[in-house]
């Protein structure tokens, strides 16, 4: 996943991703995340804009009242920030260099 996810952060600086992760998941455990997830790769400028957060609970965090809330309140906060910034130029298949 990292050399995917820095790659599509590189092509598009807009793009923000919150991964959501529950502290006593056992199905996907925290390390895995931490060390597939690519966020030591990213660079300076792109690294703001990956986000992990651990919540209190299991797999299923959300189904626990204080973690569904603060997980709206990052979605949301993730939402507002991502309407700040300009939308970005769709490039043609012309402008995209290999």
């Amino acid at each position: 996943m990292g050399l995917r996810l820095r790659r599509a952060l590189s092509l598009n600086p807009q793009l923000k991703l919150l991964i959501a992760h529950g502290y006593f998941d056992l199905a996907t455990p925290l390390l895995r995340v931490q060390v597939r997830g690519g966020a030591p790769e990213l660079d300076e400028a792109t690294s703001p804009n990956l986000q992990l957060t651990v919540y209190a609970g299991g797999h299923m965090f959300y189904t626990h009242a204080r973690a569904r809330e603060q997980l709206y309140a990052d979605v949301k906060a993730l939402y507002e920030t991502s309407s700040e910034t300009p939308p970005h130029r769709a490039e043609t298949a012309r402008d995209v260099k290999r």
